[in-house]
């Protein structure tokens, strides 16, 4: 009889939840792998308040009352951590709407006691923020940055290959699992379990389950991929992953080493992207010059997700993109995970609903994004305008950037951040409101000045790192695209009405205009009188162009038409 041996199995850390769920900046310090884990101990002595699932009065209470992180942060850790659960987007829409309409602090403060998370998973998301944690060895190592907060990018003259410097994020996940995977499952241990061995403890099911939130997998037979704890309890794999039927629970020696084993760089990283993903025909051959010494690519790994993994994990890679106009709206598009990354003096419509989205070393763009369903991250960019409706937004290590928001939750500036220009989003697209449903996310002018400020060098004597846009600077941006073939309804306005002071302003500076117009009408020029005048006012619009580096952007524009 042929021996029935268990299939090839290959796991992988899950990009979404280190990216997008974990804050790029030093956590707080009471938030430390032993406190993590008196969280979880504590949590389970509450009763149904605590465990299972966590409520958010009892994690106040926990962070405010026994870690001392301000309320505003605590609330921040279970408001990110949430974004990320599975939910229609009636139920999103639902949850935006109870947090938005709340008049009084007492109000909110209500509502959010409503909130429960998964307590086992809640725990595993805040031990990914010390992936941020300041090592002083390797600050001491670091000969060029004293203090890094996550690994960097090798300069562009050492670099002998874009794969290896696009695919650093996931390599940093990678070893953060590997390296602390024994800690990671510790956390899980049920108090005083040891299997037959003393020295074995044990994992039960449901924390299996949740680590489900970090890892996916395969088996190699099937290619399909799965939750991680499917596959952990899957007949053939039992003996190997450490499940007892006698206990009904793991033994975390033998998770820990069939883990270990196991684990891979996953097959929708950006190297695989790279590697086996295809090119988008975005980049017009008109736009393209020969003489451009890295050119501009843009890439989906769309055609190698399967389309029931496809949440977090489609992405599209844009990246070197310089002197370009890209204006798109498509099924590949919509709810990706969009990177924008070392893009120059370009400009960006991608108007379909995103998943998230990373903006990273770009400079003088313009960036306008469809409704995105979690997390923006702004981080190393300079002089962009950036205008996105937004569940979350984080800039890190970014100057004079101007980023016109819609959002449900606080701003976050993180750290080295100089002259962050916060303003109210002032756009509107034919499809906007479609996309707004489509998502849950509800439309509010009341969040996008009011940022939380993260991070060792905020200090509130000093100068702060934002400001608020002055109303009189306010102008509707107008998208300069229609796109072909779109159904009812149509959005025709903003979704939002502008802020008091700015909707004013705006009034302020059409009626000037409209007076202007009205000046000349009365002025009771001769016919060549008004060509002449009207010669002098088209010169001086295309000399303004010219000194301003507009006029490459207008030619662009029609060629996109």
């Amino acid at each position: 009889m042929a021996m029935n041996t268990a299939p090839d199995v290959t796991l992988w850390v899950k990009a979404e939840p280190f990216t997008y769920a974990s804050i790029p900046v030093a956590p707080h310090p009471r938030l430390s792998s032993s406190n993590i884990k008196r969280i979880l101990t504590y949590a389970k002595t509450k009763g149904p308040e605590g465990f299972p699932s966590l409520s958010y009065t009892v994690w106040r209470h926990i962070a405010v009352n026994k870690m001392q992180l301000t309320e505003d942060l605590a609330w921040m850790y279970f408001k990110i951590y949430d974004l990320f659960m599975q939910r229609t987007s009636e139920e999103k829409l639902s949850i935006d709407k109870l947090l938005t309409n709340c008049r009084a602090v007492s109000e909110r403060t209500s509502q959010k006691e409503m909130f429960f998370v998964h307590t086992y998973t809640f725990v595993l998301f805040l031990y990914i923020q010390q992936m941020h944690k300041i090592s002083l060895r390797n600050s001491f190592n670091a000969s060029t940055e004293a203090w890094p907060t996550r690994p960097r990018s090798p300069p562009d003259s050492t670099r002998s290959s874009s794969q290896s410097s696009k695919a650093l994020d996931e390599q940093s996940h990678f070893l953060f699992v590997q390296q602390h995977l024994n800690d990671i499952l510790e956390l899980l241990v049920e108090p005083d379990s040891v299997g037959a061995n003393i020295n074995d403890k044990r994992l039960s099911v449901e924390a299996v389950k949740s680590l489900s939130y970090i890892f996916m997998g395969s088996l190699k037979r099937d290619n399909i991929s799965s939750p991680f704890h499917t596959i952990a309890l899957y007949p053939q794999i039992q003996g190997i992953s450490g499940y007892s039927k006698l206990t009904q629970s793991f033994s975390l020696r033998n998770l820990q080493f069939w883990i270990s084993k196991s684990l891979a760089i996953g097959p929708y990283s950006i190297s695989s992207l790279l590697n086996n993903g295809r090119l988008l025909n975005w980049i017009i051959p008109k736009q393209t010059e020969k003489n451009d010494k890295l050119k501009g690519r843009i890439m989906t790994n769309a055609n190698i997700v399967p389309d029931n993994q496809m949440e977090g994990n489609k992405a599209i890679l844009i990246t070197h993109v310089n002197g370009k106009t890209i204006a798109r709206s498509s099924t590949t598009l919509e709810h990706s995970t969009v990177k924008i990354h070392r893009c120059n003096q370009s400009q960006f419509y991608l108007l379909s609903p995103l998943r998230s989205s990373t903006i990273v070393k770009c400079r003088n763009s313009t960036i306008v994004l469809g409704v995105v369903d979690t997390v923006v991250h702004v981080d190393k960019c300079e002089r962009i305008k950036l205008i996105v409706a937004c569940r979350n937004i984080m800039v890190s290590s970014s100057s004079n950037c101007t980023i016109h928001l819609m959002t449900t939750t606080r701003p976050l500036i993180l750290s080295s951040n100089e002259n962050i220009c916060l303003a109210p989003y002032h756009t509107y697209y034919a499809t906007l409101e479609r996309h707004l449903l489509q998502t849950g996310l509800h439309p509010n002018q009341k969040m996008w000045n009011q940022p939380l400020c993260v991070g060792p060098d905020h200090d509130p004597e000093r100068q702060p790192v934002w400001n608020v846009l002055i109303p009189r600077d306010l102008n509707h941006f107008k998208i300069p695209f229609i796109f072909e073939n779109v159904q009812e309804p149509i959005t025709s306005a903003l979704p939002c009405p502008l802020p008091t002071e700015y909707a004013k302003a705006y009034e302020e500076m059409q009626s000037s205009i409209t007076s202007w117009k009205r000046k000349v009408r009365d002025m009771g020029l001769e016919n060549a009188e008004r060509r002449e005048y009207q010669d002098f006012v088209q010169q001086s619009f295309q000399l303004w162009l010219s000194e301003r580096g507009l006029q490459t952007q207008l030619d662009q524009l029609s060629v996109n038409e």
